[in-house]
């Protein structure tokens, strides 16, 4: 059932479980700092003002080996989180009296929660010792038909819990952990609502966790020992039944209440044992069923005789602690023991009290909560239902059914045109890039008569750099190249990695015009639009692209003279399709556009004795871009205030996108399927490259070989007289990216474990490789012969069982398969190599002479967007078109941490004013 007390066995079990697996760190703090004046041998200690320490003890000391956490809530009334997004937590353990002592920063006040709960016992691990209890019962416990005697110990079952809810800590304070501050902690986390659906939020009988608050934290300390008739269940120390007779001999109403206190504790440990002795395996224990039905009682329990089954009343409670009680009065007393007064004073305060409890009415205990908390938790209150009302007046007010009609109205149309524009902008991309093409054969022989942008009206003029493509009458472009600008070179170079190439004046393609102005300030010299080209060489100018290799795949015969990078900025232009002008679906885009692709290779292109006409040549991601749109249609009104009324938007769009380019961070780069980059490029892997799919040709050869390594002594050092002894080795030769070889050492005699090394060379020193030397000698800078190692063995181990290649490399299979055989390769993705494994034993089982080896995508490299934010405005003319519906303003930012991880911030503003 929903509501009711299923229901709140629900709530105690998800808050138990949330405080038990609590993921923290574990740091220790020390402040004993001491200091000397002088030549005094007076010392003096000089305390941290920095920290503050707070102690306290679990139960009533007679509880060891808790596991103490201490929980910081933050500003929203929930745990607070730290910058791993792990609940921020302190963790210490209590000593073999049950007591602890944390330390905290001096800022830190609270609230805090703190927990005490047994540890998990590992079985492989004899010396980790779990939780104990001891018995608190004159009688004596039982367990599972087991009696442990009066002061004997128990172990305590996994992941029982305590916690206490305090609102505030200072320097010094004590705090206590047990079943009734647990109690206590539950009851003022909960809220309590109605169970109908209304429109405001009322009060009610249905309890709900709630969030933590000051007044929440002290209502339940303060009403739950008022319900027992305790002071305070916090501060005052509950005493240890078995060790009454250790208490000063002073009358003290303080002591009165520890004796009360515990006299309650102990009492519970008995009727939580009856009960859980008897339970079904799947039944709540007695302090789940006894908090759920504390707290559907609104922090009351049942004087006498409960009602609908509850489990514990407030006499039987009294009952159990006073029978138990003079029990053992009788046995300190029968042992000659002196007690203190106050312990006949708590007996006789119980019998007193248990003769009013009647049959079936709830207790009406009260809270002490100051005016000020009062106060203070029903201003927040108030302005959260306001807020609630507010938000519901917005979605009356603000999602209109005329906005809804209006904005699906003109989002339906703006949709079809995007869609129908999309891939006619990417041809324009596409073309404005082509113009660099055609612009050389212009500047540096006669002009390409097969270029879509030849025309006889053409002209090149030659002394201003100067390219000058008519398409009609009214569109005419002007392409020019100038010097590069910037901190080394003031003045211009004619010798750089960079170059420009402006653009200006209007053109079309494919039906679609686009208008090119000059973006200026006064008094600055403007951002002129461009395409800016990177080179891996400095250049005096830009050059001729060069050839393609007959009969290739799309590999020139001068890589290095293809740019690293192109950068397009269009600082203010206009797009629109003639044909719509004034049509119902009429659309014109105007604004700032910028993007920045960046050259890839394919990893194949590098692979050894691969022909020239096999490569690929670079192919551009498309890795930022930057725009700022202003979206106009039709126009649907007179003007209003010199403003014509028509359908707008204007779009903010960042995107970034990691995958697009190599560095030391990240080797691996998606590899396009086209030269240049398209936007419908994101989010799809490359053609041949999916998830399932072989590699186009080995990943790795393996083979087998003996060389001489050096002499190892059971301890791993090398011989003294550098001696070398007959290895053998699995050498993994990768297509790509150099080779690895598992290298066995013959077993000492007397020792029944081997050497077991794995060594990687790299490409360029493979050929130097040849058995059974791993070395080869060269001249330093002086001439002079020197011996270098071709292989470098960064792991290295003693393994068990035969002194095998095949064995040593399955035992590294075993413990980590990735390491073994996962291989990513740049521009194809993450493959698992398909080595050949032995149906019987499942071991790789290699076979002897040049084998290769093909692998399978496991996770392919998609282009995609690390981090995007898209801020939209809709400008939307009412049904009646006399004016602008209500501003707002969508804001939307999404972060990719990692491959399962997004950050998602959304914002929505609006004009209140207008609403």
């Amino acid at each position: 059932m929903m509501f009711g007390v299923d229901y709140q066995k629900i709530i105690l079990m998800v808050l138990l479980n949330m405080l038990i697996r609590v993921n923290v760190f574990v740091f220790w703090l020390c402040i004993c700092l001491s200091g000397c004046s002088g030549n005094s041998s007076d010392k003096y200690v000089v305390p941290d003002v920095g920290f503050k320490r707070f102690s306290g003890v679990v139960n009533n000391a007679s509880i060891s080996g808790m596991e103490i956490t201490a929980i910081p809530i933050g500003k929203h009334g929930q745990f607070r989180l730290n910058a791993d997004n792990e609940i921020d937590a302190i963790m210490r353990e209590s000593d073999a009296f049950g007591r602890y002592g944390v330390v905290i920063e001096v800022e830190e006040s609270g609230p805090y929660i703190i927990t005490a709960a047994s540890p998990e016992v590992n079985d492989t691990n004899e010396a980790l010792v779990g939780a104990e209890s001891i018995c608190q019962l004159a009688l004596g416990c039982t367990l599972s038909n087991n009696n442990i005697s009066f002061g004997g110990a128990y172990s305590l079952a996994e992941g029982l819990q305590w916690s206490a809810a305090v609102e505030s800590i200072s320097d010094g304070q004590f705090i206590v952990l047990n079943p009734i501050t647990e109690m206590a902690r539950v009851f003022g986390f909960s809220i309590y609502i109605n169970n109908k659906t209304e429109t405001s939020v009322t009060s009610g009988d249905t309890a709900a966790p709630n969030y933590y608050s000051n007044y929440g934290i002290v209502k339940g300390n303060s009403q739950t020992a008022s319900l027992l008739g305790l002071m305070d269940i916090l501060s005052v120390e509950p005493i240890n039944l078995f060790s009454l007779h250790q208490l000063a001999q002073q009358a003290s109403t303080t002591l009165q209440d520890s004796i009360r206190y515990g006299a309650l504790v102990a009492a519970w440990q008995q009727l939580e044992l009856e009960y859980n002795n008897s339970k079904l395996e799947d039944d709540f224990s007695f302090q789940e069923e006894v908090i759920s039905q504390f707290v559907t009682n609104k922090g009351q329990l049942y004087q006498a005789a409960p009602l609908d089954n509850q489990v514990l009343s407030l006499k039987r409670w009294y009952n159990t602690a006073l029978t138990n009680l003079s029990a053992v009065r009788d046995y300190h007393i029968g042992l000659g023991r002196s007690l203190p007064n106050e312990v006949n004073l708590v007996i006789a305060r119980f019998q007193q009290e248990i003769i009013g409890l009647n049959d079936g009415e709830l207790t009406d205990s009260q809270p002490t909560i100051t005016d000020q908390l009062q106060v203070d938790y029903r201003d927040a209150v108030a302005k959260t239902k306001a807020m609630v009302e507010h938000v519901s007046d917005l979605k009356n007010n603000f999602a209109s059914g005329e906005f809804r009609s209006r904005f699906q109205s003109s989002s339906d149309v703006i949709t079809a045109e995007v869609k129908r524009l999309t891939p006619k902008w990417d041809e324009m991309l596409r073309q404005i890039l082509s113009i660099y093409e055609y612009y050389l054969s212009c500047s540096h022989s006669s002009c390409d008569n097969q270029s879509p942008w030849h025309q006889s009206e053409n002209v090149y003029l030659a002394v201003d750099k100067k390219l000058i493509i008519k398409q009609s009458d009214e569109m005419q472009l002007e392409v020019s190249q100038g010097l590069v600008f910037n901190e080394d070179n003031p003045e211009g170079s004619t010798s750089s990695n960079v170059h420009d190439l402006f653009l200006s004046g209007s053109f079309e393609v494919d039906g679609l015009r686009i208008e090119l102005s000059d973006f200026s300030n006064e008094g600055s010299e403007g951002i002129r639009s461009s395409v800016r080209f990177s080179f891996s060489q400095a250049l005096t100018g830009l050059p001729v692209r060069p050839a393609l290799i007959a009969g290739g795949k799309g590999a020139t015969e001068d890589e290095s003279l293809i740019p690293d990078a192109i950068e397009l900025t269009l600082p203010d232009f206009k797009l629109y399709d003639p044909s719509t002008l004034s049509a119902v679906n009429e659309l014109v885009v105007s604004g700032v556009f910028s993007a920045l692709m960046v050259a890839n290779t394919d990893i194949g292109d590098f692979t050894e004795g691969l022909a020239e006409t096999e490569k690929l040549g670079k192919r551009y991601n498309l890795s930022n871009v930057l725009a700022t749109l202003k979206l106009i249609g039709i126009k649907k009104g007179d003007s209003v205030e010199g403003v014509e009324l028509r359908d707008n938007a204007v779009i903010n769009l960042q995107a970034v996108a990691s995958e697009a380019i190599v560095s030391a961070d990240n080797p691996a780069a998606y590899f396009p399927d086209a030269v240049y980059p398209t936007f419908e490029a994101f989010f799809n892997s490359r053609e041949g490259y999916s998830v399932g799919s072989m590699s186009p040709r080995p990943i790795v050869v393996s083979r087998r070989g003996v060389m001489n390594f050096p002499k190892l002594n059971s301890d791993g050092d090398v011989a003294e007289d550098n001696s070398t002894v007959e290895v053998q080795y699995l050498e993994l030769d990768y297509e790509i990216g150099g080779l690895e070889r598992y290298v066995v050492y013959p077993k000492i005699e007397g020792d029944d474990k081997y050497w077991g090394l794995i060594c990687s060379a790299q490409p360029e020193v493979e050929s130097d490789l040849v058995d059974p030397e791993y070395t080869k000698v060269v001249q330093d800078e002086e001439g002079n012969d020197v011996v270098q190692a071709l292989l470098t063995c960064q792991i290295r181990d003693r393994y068990e069982g035969e002194a095998t290649t095949d064995a040593f490399i399955n035992q590294v299979y075993s413990l980590n398969k990735d390491w073994v055989n996962l291989r990513e390769l740049n521009g194809q993705g993450i493959y698992r190599i398909a080595y050949p494994i032995d149906e019987d034993t499942k071991q790789l089982n290699f076979q002897n002479g040049d084998d290769p080896h093909y692998g399978i995508i496991e996770q392919t490299i998609v282009l995609g967007v690390d981090s995007l934010r898209l801020q939209f405005q809709p400008e939307l003319v009412n049904q009646s078109n006399s004016a602008y519906l209500p501003e707002t303003i969508l804001d939307v930012s999404l972060v990719w941490r990692s491959h399962d991880v997004i950050d998602v911030n959304v914002l929505l503003a609006f004009d209140s004013e207008q609403l």
